[in-house]
C-alpha cells in the first residue's frame, strides 16, 4: 500500500486489508516521503475493531528489493510517482481523497475519516472476495481458445488474446470493455464498488 506520506490512506489500507485478510496474506505500506501516523486512523479503527498495532510510517525505500504479488497506490502522487520494484508484480490505483484535508473542524475531520476507512474496506472485500475458476474462452476475432481464470462476477472481468491482443469478455456487460480502461483499476468498477458499498452501509 503506497501513497504520499504513509500517514492516512495507506495506514488505513494496511490496516483494513490485514484485518479481512485473517491471516492468509501479508500487507505492507509505505510512503514517498513518510511523516508520521494522523492520530485520526487509530481512531476511526478502533470504532470498529480493526487493530491498529504495529502502525508506524515507512518509507518506500525500505521496500524496492523487497517481491511483492501487488503494489497498490491509494493517492494520484504516489501513482505517478511510484518506483519499480523487484519481481513480477500487479500494479493497482485506487485514487483515494485525502481526508487529512478536513482537519479545521473535528466533526468534519473524523467524518472524512470515517468515509475513507469505509471506502478503502469495501475496496478491500471486492479485492480479497474475488473467487477464481479455470475456463475456457474462445475469442470472437480470431477465435484462439485459451484456458483462463474467471472472477465469480464475471460483470468486471476482461481478457487479452494472446494471439490477436484484441480486448475479449466472458460477459457482454464487462464494463472494462464497455469503457476500454485496461492497466489500472476500472474507473466504473470503482464507482459502482463505492456506491454499493454505501448503500448497504446507510
Amino acid at each position: 500500500m503506497l501513497c504520499s506520506h504513509n500517514s492516512v490512506r495507506s495506514q488505513l489500507a494496511e490496516a483494513v486489508f490485514r484485518y479481512l485478510g485473517k491471516g492468509k496474506i501479508e500487507v505492507k505500506s509505505a510512503g514517498i516521503n513518510p511523516c508520521g501516523v494522523n492520530p485520526y486512523v487509530y481512531k476511526v479503527l478502533e470504532e470498529v475493531g480493526i487493530s491498529s498495532g504495529g502502525l508506524y510510517s515507512k518509507s518506500v525505500t525500505e521496500f524496492i528489493n523487497r517481491k511483492f504479488d501487488y503494489v497498490i497506490t491509494v493517492c494520484d502522487r504516489a501513482d505517478k510517482s511510484c518506483p519499480v520494484f523487484s519481481g513480477k508484480y500487479r500494479k493497482i490505483h485506487y485514487p483515494l481523497s485525502d481526508p487529512g484535508e478536513a482537519q479545521d473542524q473535528e466533526i468534519d475531520a473524523l467524518s472524512a475519516f470515517r468515509n475513507t476507512r469505509n471506502i478503502i474496506k469495501a475496496l478491500a472485500i471486492e479485492f480479497l472476495g474475488l473467487e477464481l475458476k479455470k475456463a475456457n474462452l474462445k475469442c470472437p476475432f480470431c477465435g484462439v481458445i485459451q484456458e483462463i481464470d474467471i472472477p465469480q462476477d464475471r460483470r468486471f472481468a476482461f481478457y487479452k488474446c494472446p494471439h490477436c491482443q484484441k480486448r475479449i469478455s466472458p460477459s457482454k456487460e464487462s464494463c472494462c470493455v464497455i469503457c476500454g480502461f485496461s492497466d489500472k483499476i476500472c474507473p466504473e468498477f470503482y464507482k459502482q464498488t463505492i456506491e454499493k458499498f454505501l448503500r448497504e452501509e446507510a
